[in-house]
């Protein structure tokens, strides 16, 4: 079995029921980019995900936290 190099491009052609519909960020994994092949046309569905992405809803409380004991 051949295994990738870095920056080389990865062809997934089928995953059954754990495609990007049932992704997540649990554990805080960005979620891979999407492509349409068909023949030799791609179109870029949707973009990776970045630790950006993953962070740009949260909120930090001003001033210091207490630590629970």
């Amino acid at each position: 079995m051949e295994v990738p190099a870095p920056g080389e491009i990865l062809a997934v052609s089928t995953v059954g029921a754990y495609g990007f519909s049932m992704a997540s960020n649990y554990n805080g994994r960005p979620r891979p980019a999407e492509a349409l092949v068909d023949g030799e046309k791609i179109f870029l569905a949707r973009e990776r995900e970045t630790l950006e992405d993953l962070i740009r809803g949260e909120r930090v409380p001003p001033g210091e936290m207490e630590p629970s004991t």
